[in-house]
This record gives C-alpha cells, sequence and structure tokens, in this order.
C-alpha cells in the first residue's frame, strides 16, 4: 500500500523529463543569448535579458514602456549606451545619449520614418490602396513637384506653420476665436461646469482648456463650417482621445466600438466639409485649400480626402490642450506664481486686441515655465526604421530592426538639466537658452521631422494662459492633489492625465478686466 502511494505522488517520467529538458534549454539559450553572443558580436547593442524567447518584453512594453525603458537604464547601470529590447520578436534599439539620439535625428539616408507614418494614417481609417497612391509618386529628383503628395504633406504643413510663411492668417483665425470666446458671457451652458454664481462659475479645468482648444484648432484649419455641420465634433474628438491607443495599435471593430465610432465620425464631418461648395467654407486654411487641390488632382473622391486629412486633425489637438492644462496645473499649485504671470502678461492687454507679440517675446517668467511644463510633461518618443546596417556611437544598429529615441529620459536627465530634474523649477530656464539648444532637449521630437506646430502651441497657449489669468481669478476648488502622470499608458505627444484626473477650479470675473 505505501509503495502503491509513493510511485503515485512521484511525477512519471514522462512528465519530468521534458520539464526539466525545456528549463535546461532555456537556461542554455539565455547563456547563449545574454552571456555567449554579447561577446561574439561587442559592437551590437547589449540586450535587456528576458526570458520568453520572441515574446521578450512584450507585456511590459505595451503595459508601462517607461518603467521598462527606466528598469533599463537601471539594469545598465545609466551608461548611456544604445541597448535593445525584444517585443513579439521585434528588436527595438533604444538610444539613451543625448549625443547619439541627434545623429539619429540628422540621419536621413539608412533611417526611415515614413514606415511609422503610414501606420499612423493606415489607423485613422486609410486603405492600403490609398497609402499606395498617397505616396506611389517615387522622388525623381530634388524638386518638391517630382515627390509623392505622402512626402509633400509635411512640406506643406511647414509653410502654413513656420514663421515666415503662412503662419500669420493661421494665427489670426484662434486670436480672434480665442479673444472673443475666453469670456463669463460665453460660460453659461458648457458641459464642464460643476456649479455657478454671480460672477463665478467653477469648472472641470482639463475639460474646458480642451473645448476652447480643439475648437480653435478646428477653425484654423477648416474654419466656422467644421463645426456647424457637427456641432459635437469636439467632443467626438475627446472620446477618441481617450481610446486612441486602440486606433494606434489597429484593434479590430468589435474590440473597441467607441474607438472606431469616433474616428468615424470625424471623417464624416470632414467628408461632409469637402463636399460643401468652396465659395460656402472660405475661411478654410491654406494647407487644407493646398492638400484639396493636390488630392483633386490625383483622383481622390471626397472620403479618400478626408481620410487623408483626418490624421491632421487628430495630431493638431492632441498635444497643446495638455501641454496648456499641465501650465495652469503647476501654477495653481505654486499660486505664487499666478499673480507673477499675470502682471507680466497685463501690459499685452490695451483697448484693442491682445499684443501676441508682447506675450511671445516679452514674457520670460511665463516662457520659463512654459519650456519647464514640456520638459516635465512630454512623452513623445521619436522612432526610426533601420534600412542599413548603421554605426551610432561605438553601437552597430542592424537592418531591418527599429530605434526608439524617448524624450522623457532625455529631460530627466541630471546631467542636463541638474539634480533637481523630478521637481518643477522654471528658474532653470531663466539663464538664457543654453538647455533648449542643448542635445537633450526634445519636446516636438528633432531633424527634419521635427514638429511643426510648435510655434502655435506657444503661441496658443501664451494667449490662453494670458487671458484666462487677466480676465479671471482662478483659484482650485480644496482637497485636490496633483494629477497623476499617465506615464505607463501608450498616448503620443504630451502626457496624458492618469484615469481621467482632472482639476475643479473657481473662475471669477475679475471686473477690471
Amino acid at each position: 500500500m505505501a509503495s502503491s502511494l509513493t510511485v503515485a505522488l512521484v511525477p512519471s517520467n514522462s512528465y519530468l523529463f521534458p520539464i526539466v529538458g525545456l528549463c535546461l534549454t532555456l537556461l542554455v539559450w539565455r547563456f547563449w543569448r545574454f552571456v555567449i553572443r554579447p561577446r561574439l558580436y561587442p559592437h551590437d547593442p547589449k540586450e535587456l535579458p528576458y526570458w520568453i524567447p520572441i515574446v521578450g518584453h512584450a507585456a511590459a512594453f505595451f503595459n508601462n514602456s517607461y518603467v521598462l525603458l527606466r528598469n533599463g537604464d537601471k539594469y545598465f547601470r545609466g551608461s548611456k549606451e544604445s541597448y535593445a529590447v525584444e517585443v513579439m520578436g521585434q528588436t527595438i534599439y533604444v538610444v539613451t545619449s543625448a549625443r547619439d539620439s541627434a545623429e539619429i535625428y540628422k540621419n536621413t539616408t539608412t533611417m526611415s520614418f515614413e514606415i511609422f507614418v503610414r501606420k499612423f494614417i493606415r489607423s485613422c481609417g486609410a486603405s492600403d490602396e490609398l497609402l499606395d497612391r498617397l505616396y506611389g509618386a517615387p522622388p525623381s529628383s530634388g524638386d518638391i513637384e517630382s515627390r509623392s503628395l505622402g512626402d509633400k504633406t509635411h512640406d506643406f504643413h511647414g509653410m502654413q506653420l513656420f514663421p515666415g510663411g503662412h503662419l500669420p492668417e493661421f494665427t489670426a483665425i484662434f486670436k480672434d476665436f480665442l479673444e472673443d470666446a475666453v469670456r463669463m458671457d460665453r460660460l453659461p451652458g458648457k458641459r464642464y461646469i460643476t456649479a455657478s454664481g454671480d460672477g463665478w462659475v467653477n469648472v472641470k479645468l482639463l475639460k474646458l482648456v480642451s473645448d476652447y482648444f480643439v475648437d480653435a484648432g478646428q477653425r484654423t484649419y477648416f474654419g466656422k463650417r467644421l463645426g456647424e455641420i457637427d456641432p459635437d465634433l469636439v467632443w467626438t474628438f475627446l472620446e477618441l482621445e481617450d481610446r486612441s491607443w486602440q486606433i494606434l495599435y489597429e484593434i479590430p471593430a468589435p474590440f473597441a466600438r467607441k474607438a472606431h465610432a469616433a474616428r468615424d465620425g470625424i471623417i464624416d464631418a470632414i467628408q461632409k466639409w469637402f463636399e460643401t461648395p468652396r465659395e460656402n467654407r472660405p475661411d478654410g486654411s491654406w494647407w487644407m485649400t493646398t492638400m484639396e487641390t493636390e488630392m483633386k488632382a490625383l483622383g481622390f473622391n471626397t472620403r479618400e480626402m478626408a481620410t487623408t486629412v483626418v490624421p491632421i486633425y487628430i495630431g493638431s489637438n492632441t498635444s497643446t490642450r495638455k501641454a496648456c492644462f499641465w501650465l495652469l496645473a503647476f501654477l495653481l499649485f505654486n499660486p505664487q506664481l499666478i499673480d507673477i504671470v499675470r502682471e507680466e502678461t497685463r501690459p499685452a492687454f490695451g483697448n484693442g486686441p491682445v499684443d501676441l507679440e508682447y506675450l511671445k517675446n516679452n514674457c520670460p517668467k511665463l516662457n520659463a515655465i512654459w519650456m519647464e511644463t514640456l520638459r516635465m510633461a512630454t512623452s513623445a518618443a521619436s522612432f526610426r526604421f533601420l534600412t542599413e546596417d548603421t554605426m551610432v556611437g561605438s553601437k552597430m544598429l542592424r537592418k531591418g530592426n527599429r530605434v526608439l529615441v524617448p524624450s522623457r529620459q532625455l529631460h530627466y536627465d541630471p546631467d542636463a538639466f541638474g539634480d533637481d530634474v523630478q521637481a518643477f523649477n522654471p528658474d532653470r530656464f531663466l539663464t538664457g537658452n543654453k538647455l533648449t539648444m542643448g542635445r537633450n532637449w526634445k519636446p516636438f521630437g528633432g531633424g527634419k521631422n521635427q514638429c511643426p506646430g510648435r510655434f502655435v502651441a506657444q503661441q496658443q497657449t501664451f494667449l490662453f494662459v494670458a487671458l484666462l489669468l487677466n480676465r479671471f481669478d482662478i483659484e482650485m476648488l480644496p482637497g485636490q492633489k496633483f494629477p497623476r502622470w499617465a506615464e505607463g499608458d501608450p498616448f503620443p505627444g504630451m502626457m496624458p492625465t492618469k484615469n481621467g484626473d482632472d482639476l475643479t477650479v473657481r473662475l471669477t470675473e475679475r471686473k477690471e478686466a
């Protein structure tokens, strides 16, 4: 009886041997992969070790990529050498050195950004056939006319948004809108008001900022007509923004119904805009008019035209509103700065329109707060695809893999920004432009793909903050904590708040304004 019980409790060799064999195989594989192989290929970036072949760090990367990269920095003891992470069979080189990142941004021959642009456009609803038509004309020379529309789109955007081009007409639209809209008598009926009284309202700050900035973004590109076609389009976009990762990762519609419905709702509205005769939408931007002409020349129908430009609608409304919210949050938690910024910006307010040039050029404290906000709140990362083996620094990055330059790691480098990088300290930017000219400063990416909207983002934010502080007294309702960073959430651009964190503030009309 006892011998029978013993036999029953001892695992059969048919189970034990495969388990032992699997464990030994895994140990041998790890020894080869992370000990022997690095010695045979010393110029290849070392890999962050993992246990499951092919899968690698997939769970950590998609769950909280920031923590994964932070753990990678710790594992390699802050060496600032490029290292590799494996994600579902794809090798991603993580570049943590500012010097190496500068090489990445300068490289336009053996590294490509187009694959990621195409993926983003596809996630916004474009078919492979539409993408082929958009990028199908290979360049025959350096002349812009010989390039595909996909390539020219970025150039057109620069012409619209860079100083010296069509930026003034762009600026005039959002300036007129915000000056008229940021007033107490425009607030009644807004869905983010939680309470109101004689001369005051309590509002959800992030929702208020988002409402103004997305509406302004619509108007600058499409004029007033798009908002007339769909008066709730701002909130449709915000519905999409909350779930944008589902679109970026191309989650099928049955598992991401709200995200797909919101995206398609935006495309529907823009399609109706294109179907409206031009004479009934005369205030569209130069960029939109130029793109429409180019797309018609290629035979695009109105649905294809809407799908092609919807990435601009999404991209232009994603980050600036968050940056403005974070800036205001820092002011509210450092209330001594509110009066400082109010007094600094007051001279821009006279009897006529607000002097935007004054805000841009004569408000060093506001500018420093803006820079510190960008440093702390940027979550953007730049990707490149390697088309050839490329030596970057002391490491060989292999063809067919991806390169990741995480801006957040660069912005929290104590060697560049000081030992207090975890603290909000705008004074660090009051000592000239040394920090913003350095290699670690990448809130808008770098190289030829640097975000062209950076000038508009600053101007919109400065104007909105100046209007808000000079027309209202603003105070935070008691008992609130600083909104949490959504560090690990897969959102592009500026950091969102964690789980929709917001601040409830009281706005009281300033009579002298």
